[in-house]
């Protein structure tokens, strides 16, 4: 149990956490798989290490944040995890959804607003995996404050190599 809330802990810090370049001294180590990144920390006391495959997706204009994704479990028997980073000003009941290019929507729950933007969790099951595969993009759609649905996309350009990755660990 102590595991997943590291997971979830470690899940949580994407989200506007800049990491050093001394961060690989201190066990993180990263990789890039075209548009996603797999983040590996190692766990102190174990020979065990919690990783997750993250996306950011950022204004062209500005190189500003509008939203990030990251996807992770405890280890190959547990299911997944996804964290969603939307900007501050979500229509909270209405959630965000993953909309893939099949049609399938993952609703996922807003769980915590912070001045870096509002965290949504989500349980992704196979079908929304395979998806993931097999399509190049999804959108990550909410409803602002004035009630306007945002679709903001997402690139799958790498998704199952990282996805790959992630599982070897």
């Amino acid at each position: 149990m102590r595991y997943i809330w590291v997971l979830v802990a470690g899940l949580f810090a994407l989200f506007g956490a800049v990491y050093a370049s001394t961060a690989s001294a201190q066990g993180l180590t990263t990789e890039q798989f075209k548009t996603w990144t797999v983040r590996c920390q190692a766990i102190p006391e174990s020979k065990k290490k919690l990783c997750e495959m993250i996306q950011s997706v950022s204004q062209n204009s500005t190189g500003k944040t509008l939203a990030q994704i990251a996807i992770g479990r405890k280890d190959e028997n547990s299911p997944w995890i996804s964290f969603m980073l939307v900007p501050l000003g979500v229509d909270i009941p209405f959630g965000a959804y993953l909309v893939h290019e099949n049609g399938l929507e993952d609703r996922a729950t807003i769980v915590r607003c912070t001045n870096a933007g509002c965290r949504a969790r989500w349980s992704p099951n196979e079908a929304s995996i395979s998806a993931m595969k097999a399509e190049t993009a999804s959108q990550l759609v909410f409803r602002n404050i004035e009630n306007q649905a945002v679709r903001i996309p997402l690139s799958l350009s790498g998704f199952t190599a990282a996805l790959n990755r992630l599982e070897q660990e």
